[in-house]
């Protein structure tokens, strides 16, 4: 009897043991800097706003796909300090978000809707009806706007107020992430980061051996970090095996549309299901 209870206790140790580790696995090159409190709802993707010092947060707030006017963008700074929580509201389910001089933009199911910065106001939305799941947005040094609809194979622009099907391709399978970089959009897919030449458009892998990519950001010169919704974190060179930085899997916790900041040298994790952000330094590419 006495040797029973020993192996229940043990067996029972075991487990909270196992439960308080909720282990967050991550390479000697991260640092962890902050990790916000839990009051996001659904932080889908993050943006760094380096005129004005802070980083701008979409939340969904319900199901990806529901339009039920629940999502909102929150806004905080580089300590992780949350400045104002529901910044803008009204939106449905907000994911990427790219910046083009003081406009906010941010995708939302089938539409691209643009916040002035300064007034903090929806001044104007972009209604694409053949769009099936817009996501990741970024922006050239022109100025154009560039969406990802990932369930439909295809990437859209806005172009002097109009937005349009700007590529539509087998290869951009699931497509989501995008970067823009000396005349080229970097496009994270299913299984590749490729590389899509803005004047002809062709296209080129750059980067194999990923599961599918949700965020995508360049490391300030030739590389990428790119992140699994499913909680990985991954460095990536061209012509190059991925390696993995980060595994939160452990944690319970995703990495959704993440952000990497080159002068900081910080990466910026937004968790999902985790409600929260974690930050982290990257030691060799510390700026000087």
């Amino acid at each position: 009897m006495k040797l029973l209870i020993i192996i229940v206790i043990l067996l029972v140790c075991g487990s909270c043991a196992q439960e308080k580790s909720l282990p967050i696995i991550q390479s000697e090159q991260l640092v962890s800097l902050w990790q916000t409190p839990a009051k996001f709802s659904t932080p889908e993707s993050i943006c760094w706003d380096e005129s004005r010092g802070v980083c701008y947060v979409s939340n969904i707030n319900g199901q990806p796909g529901d339009v039920d006017g629940n999502g909102f963008i929150s806004r905080i700074n580089l300590d992780g300090e949350i400045l104002d929580l529901r910044w803008i509201t009204g939106l449905n389910a907000p994911k990427g978000m790219g910046i083009a001089g003081n406009r906010l933009y941010v995708s939302d199911i089938n539409q691209v809707m643009v916040i002035d910065i300064d007034s903090a106001k929806v001044i104007r939305h972009y209604g694409v009806n053949e769009a099936q799941f817009l996501n990741d947005i970024t922006v050239d040094e022109k100025g154009f706007v560039y969406i990802s609809d990932m369930l439909a194979n295809s990437i859209y622009r806005i172009d002097e107020h109009t937005i349009s099907l700007w590529l539509k391709d087998p290869k951009l399978k699931y497509v989501n992430g995008l970067f823009y970089q000396s005349g080229q959009l970097k496009v994270g897919t299913s299984g590749a980061i490729l590389g899509v030449d803005i004047k002809d458009q062709s296209i080129h892998k750059l980067v194999t051996g990923f599961g599918s990519i949700d965020g995508l950001e360049g490391d300030g010169g030739d590389g990428f970090f790119a992140s699994e919704w499913k909680g990985y974190v991954y460095r990536a060179m061209p012509g190059e095996a991925p390696v993995q930085l980060l595994d939160v899997t452990g944690a319970q916790l995703n990495s959704a549309d993440i952000e990497y900041i080159p002068k900081k040298s910080m990466l910026l994790v937004p968790t999902f299901k985790g409600h929260s952000i974690l930050a982290y330094r990257i030691l060799d590419l510390q700026s000087k």
